[in-house]
């Protein structure tokens, strides 16, 4: 086990790096070209920078329960654009004009490559959605997704999607833990308790699946 885990954190690691990378590098360049724009805009810049930095650590994070995390991707879309900005700015003519051009038909030609996998990405998010609708659940119901197993992140089980939070009159998705007393205790913590409860039971596949009560 304790070498299984090692492999484990060895692989997050090298999954992570690129965009670690990628997210210091946009984060270097936007600060380096805001402090060198201060003359020109007064400090803004840099000001509106430490406010988004601001917000994602005081309000985003700790509102952000029952999910693993925000998404990279849109976690450093706000920073890089300042950081295209900045090169823009100070780019030769000739690149300010052909670089807007050329970074959009590379993201057009990226989404068109990647859409199959978003759309595949999207319908197994929805899988447990999709049994409630079909399965008539009633407004206040609860589905529990099943447990999510860190020793094994990459089961198709884990991707999906729990609500942000317990919402009067919505169906409530949330996590299974591992077993039933602490999962019955963290229902009554979020005040579910009373709500009719289903364990979403995916399929082979992970896009479809039944649901059947939680007893």
């Amino acid at each position: 086990m304790p070498r299984a885990r090692k492999l484990l954190r060895a692989r997050q690691l090298v999954r992570w790096l690129p965009a670690l990378a990628g997210i210091l590098g946009a984060a270097g360049v936007s600060v380096l070209g805001l402090w060198r724009l201060r003359g020109r805009d007064g400090g803004a810049g840099l000001v509106f920078l430490a406010l988004a930095i601001s917000a994602y650590g005081l309000h985003w994070y700790p509102g952000h329960w029952a999910y693993p995390g925000p998404i990279y991707a849109f976690e450093a879309l706000g920073i890089a654009v300042v950081a295209l900005l900045v090169v823009l700015d100070d780019a030769p003519v000739g690149w300010s004009r052909s670089l807007p051009f050329v970074a959009l038909i590379a993201g057009a030609a990226f989404f068109i490559t990647r859409f199959p996998s978003i759309a595949d990405q999207a319908a197994l998010r929805a899988a447990p959605r999709a049994a409630a609708a079909a399965a008539g659940l009633p407004d206040d119901a609860v589905v529990l997704l099943p447990y999510f197993d860190p020793s094994q992140p990459d089961r198709v089980e884990n991707r999906y999607t729990p609500s942000l939070r317990p919402v009067a009159n919505e169906i409530v998705y949330v996590r299974k833990l591992a077993r039933r007393g602490p999962t019955r205790a963290a229902l009554s913590e979020l005040g579910l308790a009373d709500r009719p409860v289903y364990r979403f039971v995916p399929d082979a596949s992970g896009r479809g699946g039944a649901l059947v009560p939680f007893e």
